[in-house]
């Protein structure tokens, strides 16, 4: 679905069968969906939205995690009218909208970022049921009480959820979704549509082990991922302008830390000024915007890249990602990086041993060496 000017989505006809039958699930019913990077969550979550929509003559929200996510879907869904009654934004803009229009005050909060939601499930208890249907994207970073205000105040809800791309300690789990939306088994979708083998397989290293790992078309091998060692930060920025350089019709994703995004745009701007236009999107910061609608590079923490597709990705100092706190959500950051590239994947290193305080992701690909390139 990546493409030089950004997502695409597929035409209905393009649909597998496995994808139709999600998009055209009965209406009236809940559903959670579990799927794996590039089995198309996102596209059945839009199409089903416009199905209802149309059905039920109504509008149809979709929640999605974070902004970068709201803005690559939204412009793929731009002039064309089979979506316009289907609503996409990050949960804390719908949480805050429903308040407004519904209890006509803002919701209650403990801080700037986080709601009440313990005094939020006893205030929307008052009004159930005002929301035809709600479908939930990238469900496993939600708050769990978030699926719970859901609950009563939809009908009915569409939850697609991956538990191996909950990027953030302690948030959803298929369980958790499964008991908050008294649905007793998930649907579990089992092809990868975006990677090719070569990337899938070096994704693989970072899988959980849940359920199956939705294996790509064996017809698109691929080439292996690149290992790219570097001398320091410099080199790195110099070694991604050659890469860019030579992939300029391509949509390229560069992922980093978040303390580096500033740095890593001011370089890749100046240096890259007038060749190639260079996007980065820094949370609680001025630099909140994103145009999908153009072609060229865009950079991400490991903490935004949620849900996004690229043609390239680069990573910088695989083994410099800072750790979360968790092993288990360290993983997988690793295994989202990874399968954000449909087909090229460029990973910087500066040695192959792990860091103190940094996440413990290098030695399973150091022990799985043959699924990379090497350079130095």
């Amino acid at each position: 679905m990546a493409t030089g000017a950004g997502f695409k989505l597929p035409a209905w006809r393009s649909l597998s069968p496995e994808q139709e039958k999600i998009v055209t699930l009965p209406y009236d019913e809940d559903y959670v969906v579990k799927g794996s990077p590039g089995t198309g969550k996102t596209v059945m979550a839009v199409y089903r939205a416009a199905t209802i929509s149309q059905r039920e003559d109504c509008t149809v929200d979709i929640l999605v995690y974070n902004r970068p996510l709201m803005m690559y879907m939204k412009e793929a869904l731009k002039g064309d009218k089979t979506f316009e009654k289907v609503n996409v934004c990050t949960y804390h803009t719908w949480i805050k909208d429903f308040y407004k229009q519904n209890l006509y005050k803002d919701p209650p909060m403990i801080d700037k970022y986080e709601p009440d939601w313990a005094r939020i499930l006893y205030e929307v208890q008052k009004i159930p049921n005002r929301i035809p249907h709600v479908i939930i994207d990238e469900a496993q970073d939600f708050p769990i009480d978030l699926m719970k205000v859901i609950k009563y105040v939809a009908k009915h809800i569409t939850c697609f959820i991956d538990p191996n791309q909950a990027i953030v300690p302690g948030k959803t789990q298929v369980a958790d979704a499964l008991i908050a939306m008294a649905v007793e088994c998930p649907y579990t979708l089992k092809r990868n549509y975006r990677n090719t083998k070569a990337i899938a397989e070096l994704s693989r290293l970072y899988w959980n082990g849940e359920g199956k790992f939705a294996e790509p078309d064996p017809r698109n091998p691929g080439t292996k991922p690149c290992m790219v060692k570097c001398v320091d930060f410099d080199d790195q920025l110099n070694t991604m302008c050659s890469y860019i350089r030579d992939n300029l019709a391509l949509n390229i994703g560069v992922l980093t830390n978040g303390k580096s995004l500033k740095n890593v745009y001011g370089h890749l701007s100046d240096e890259l000024e007038g060749e190639i236009d260079v996007q980065v999107f820094k949370t609680q910061s001025k630099i909140t915007n994103l145009d999908f609608s153009k072609k060229g590079v865009k950079i991400f923490s490991y903490g935004t890249m949620k849900g996004l597709e690229f043609d390239l990705v680069l990573v910088m100092r695989w083994e410099g990602m800072v750790s979360t706190g968790s092993r288990e959500a360290d993983n997988n950051r690793a295994y989202v990086a990874i399968t954000r590239a449909s087909d090229d994947l460029k990973i910087m290193y500066y040695n192959k041993r792990s860091v103190n305080g940094n996440a413990d992701i290098m030695p399973p690909i150091v022990k799985n060496e043959s699924l990379c390139s090497w350079y130095s």
